[in-house]
């Protein structure tokens, strides 16, 4: 059953062919200008709709259910799309010609979009699209691609997340935004580039994307949140960070496959477990302006062989190095002045050194104090140096330094 040659007709009303189960083709809707909500809701066997020319917008649920749409063409003009639009509708694997897209009603309870539980897994033509809200394409689990994003200047909060098989979004260069968890769990997301224009990576963004293996182009990038890239275990490369000022609590914890940071010429801070597991990471420099590393920054991380430019260094956290087995020394620690230490119910458990293969530390200017269990159990410290301000060693402060031969400079110790 359908219905043709329908060319002077304008709206079509809400739930107008609700339970229309048999309903199969409607044609020539060139002069229609809305499809309102539920208006093909459970027309099982609806199969296609052509020539929506005019229409701007198509409503919530509008064709949820249709089990058996293929197709829906000249879309060139949709402006919007509801939430849940194309529910179930198991044939429906792309959209075409969505030049004029520029708003996802979001069902903000549920946190229902327009291709929630959809099959949909290609949107080409988002000329016009500049937002993905917060939820856009939440748990979108069949997308996979989407094209044409030359004017997207933001994407939300958990935009994407549990996308599993979103593979790549294309022309994203006008970025400035990408909101926390947008990328949580998209498993297959494997490359995002020339993102010049973003500014911050929020927390959890790209959590658990396993297979991404490069982000580049991040000229303009300032923070990189908490999380953030945790378990992105094929991580190879983090290109162009020049401006990055701060790196988050865990951001690239487990990324096994990390191997080198460079150009971190203003970053000030390395936060708590920051690249803990980064066991490939060898290399990390031109840190010029860090002045705090956390506890627990580089735990674990083997074949760390170089960090350099640590002239800025104030603050060192407990168990920094812990486990960086090939990490020897450490060099132009001209202004680090605070250990931080971990204690709880009065029991001592770490030093920033303990557990480290640290032997040597240099230039060591202005270390005034060295607290109690200051370099307690660091069996493979041997030397400090030029430690010209040392005025106070406290208790137990090298208390089990096996192979500690020399303490340089320290004439002023009382």
């Amino acid at each position: 059953m359908g219905l043709y040659n329908l060319t002077k007709l304008s709206r079509i009303g809400v739930m107008a062919f609700l339970n229309c189960y048999n309903f199969t083709t409607i044609e020539n809707l060139q002069n229609l200008i809305t499809i309102e909500d539920w208006t093909f809701y459970n027309c099982y066997n609806l199969k296609g709709i052509s020539n929506l020319s005019n229409v701007t917008t198509i409503g919530n649920s509008a064709f949820y259910n249709c089990y058996d749409l293929k197709n829906i063409s000249n879309l060139n003009n949709v402006t919007t799309i509801g939430h849940s639009a194309f529910y179930n509708c198991k044939l429906l694997k792309e959209l075409h010609c969505l030049h004029s897209l520029k708003n996802l009603e979001i069902y903000s309870f549920y946190h229902y979009s327009p291709f929630y539980g959809s099959f949909i897994e290609y949107l080409y033509d988002l000329n016009s699209l500049e937002n993905i809200p917060d939820y856009g394409f939440y748990e979108c689990k069949n997308l996979k691609c989407l094209y044409n994003l030359t004017k997207l200047t933001n994407i939300g909060n958990y935009a994407f997340r549990n996308c599993f098989n979103l593979t790549n979004l294309n022309y994203i260069s006008r970025i400035t935004s990408i909101g926390k968890s947008a990328f949580y769990n998209c498993y297959n997301l494997t490359t995002i580039k020339n993102l010049n224009n973003l500014i911050v990576i929020e927390d959890y963004t790209f959590y658990n994307c396993y297979n991404l293996v490069i982000i580049s182009n991040l000229y303009n990038l300032s923070i990189i949140g908490n999380y953030s890239f945790q378990n992105c275990q094929n991580l190879l490369n983090i290109s162009s960070l020049y401006n990055l000022i701060s790196i988050g609590n865990n951001a690239f914890d487990n990324c096994y496959n990390l191997m080198s940071f460079s150009n971190l010429n203003k970053l000030a801070t390395i936060g708590e477990f920051s690249f803990q597991n980064c066991h490939n990471l060898r290399n990390i420099s031109t840190l010029y302006n860090l002045a705090t590393i956390n506890y627990n920054a580089f735990q674990n991380c083997s074949n760390l062989i170089n960090i350099s430019n640590l002239n800025n260094l104030r603050t060192l956290g407990y168990s920094a190095f812990y486990n960086c087995t090939l990490l020897k020394e450490l060099h132009c620690l001209y202004l680090l002045k605070n250990f931080e230490l971990y204690y709880s119910d009065e029991s001592f458990y770490g030093s920033p050194f303990k557990g480290s293969s640290i032997e040597y530390l240099y230039d060591l200017n202005s270390l005034e104090n060295i607290p109690n269990y200051g370099f307690y159990n660091c069996e493979c410290i041997k030397g400090l140096y030029n430690v010209t301000k040392l005025t106070n060693i406290g208790n137990y402060a090298f208390i089990n330094c096996y192979n500690l031969k020399d303490l340089n400079d320290m004439s002023v110790v009382v």
